[in-house]
């Protein structure tokens, strides 16, 4: 088996999992700071990324294929620990590791920017209903607090 070949994919999908986790960061910074401009920017250098990356796994999934193991995280684990106690094979399973830790930073940083997403969309929402004067949005037209009923509650009175 080509271990230098598998050695050099991993390396590549760990440095594109990386740039990715940077990018996200650079995002959430955006979006604290509300700079449209760099989000922009940021969300074209993510799908390039995300591009990239996914090319990566088809490699390494290709890999897999060609070594006729299963092709997944248990199956790279597996194979993984087949191989003998050496410091090439052990430099490999840190890599892979690597691989899967930086997986999991961009994930739950996705996450977070996420939810900073849907809260602004969510304020931005409700300033808009402010704006028409939807009473639904708690203020009628003249900007003074309305009690919001529901149907049942008005029902119930009638």
């Amino acid at each position: 088996m080509q271990l230098d070949d598998l050695f050099h994919l991993l390396s590549d999908e760990k440095k594109c999992f990386e740039a990715l986790y940077h990018t996200l960061v650079e995002e959430y910074a955006a979006l604290q700071h509300q700079d449209a401009a760099k989000i922009q920017q940021l969300s074209e250098q993510k799908n390039s990324l995300l591009a990239q990356l996914q090319t990566h796994i088809q490699q390494r999934q290709a890999w897999l294929t060609q070594h006729q193991l299963e092709v997944s995280t248990t199956g790279m684990n597996a194979f993984l620990e087949t191989l003998p106690q050496q410091k090439h094979c052990q430099l490999l399973r840190q890599l892979w590791q690597g691989v899967i830790q930086q997986h999991q930073q961009c994930l739950q940083q996705n996450e977070i920017n996420g939810r900073i997403i849907h809260v602004s969309r969510r304020q931005t929402d409700h300033l808009l209903h402010v704006l028409k004067g939807n009473p639904a949005s708690g203020y009628d037209a003249s900007g003074e607090a309305v009690q919001q009923h529901s149907e049942k509650h008005l029902v119930s009175k009638a």
